[in-house]
């Protein structure tokens, strides 16, 4: 299995999102995201910048991957800013693509399960209850609020993924962010 591909989809949640899909000889892709909080045109460009490193390589030697694009853009700015980032998203799409080929779920690969539930912060900012802005005691805390498959509770502290329900990544981004590749 050898990368063919890289590529970014920068798509709108309550800011901007840089999506990574790795795309391999054998027709399976990984996905990562690539936090912008450094700007998601500077996280595209640097991903650009690291994807000729990636082509050709094995996906599922993601250490060594890793560690190619650190070392060879060492005065890239390696420890710090958009190169982590972008190195970030690029890590999680190998990841995947590394889960998918071996037909394990990531978590079993980074060591195995170590928890049935946990609680999760999801700040998805979208939808909020006008009614819940103002403070009214009445707020519906799902009024308007399109949810991925699985979640439940308030947005913010008190959500949680249930581990017994479907889905759990948001289906319209990834949906999104999958036209925005093919286009691109």
């Amino acid at each position: 299995m050898r990368i063919t591909d890289v590529r970014t989809a920068v798509v709108a949640y309550h800011g901007e999102a840089t999506l990574v899909r790795i795309d391999t000889d054998e027709g399976i892709s990984g996905y990562g995201e690539a936090n912008p909080d450094a700007g998601a045109g500077g996280v595209v460009g640097m991903i650009g910048f690291l994807k000729e490193l990636l082509i050709g390589e094995d996906p599922r030697n993601v250490e060594r991957c890793w560690e190619k694009l650190r070392r060879r853009k060492v005065f890239a700015g390696p420890q710090a800013g958009v190169f982590v980032i972008a190195l970030s998203g690029i890590e999680l799409a190998l990841w995947d693509l590394a889960g998918k080929a071996a037909g394990q779920p990531v978590y079993r690969m980074l060591g195995g399960k170590f928890r049935d539930r946990i609680r999760v912060y999801a700040d998805c900012g979208d939808g909020d209850d006008p009614a819940a802005a103002r403070g009214d005691g009445d707020a519906d805390p799902d009024a308007g609020r399109d949810r991925p498959a699985g979640w439940r509770g308030r947005s913010g502290a008190g959500a949680h993924r249930d581990p017994t329900a479907g889905g759990g990544r948001d289906q319209r981004a990834l949906d999104q962010a999958g036209r925005a590749a093919r286009q691109g």
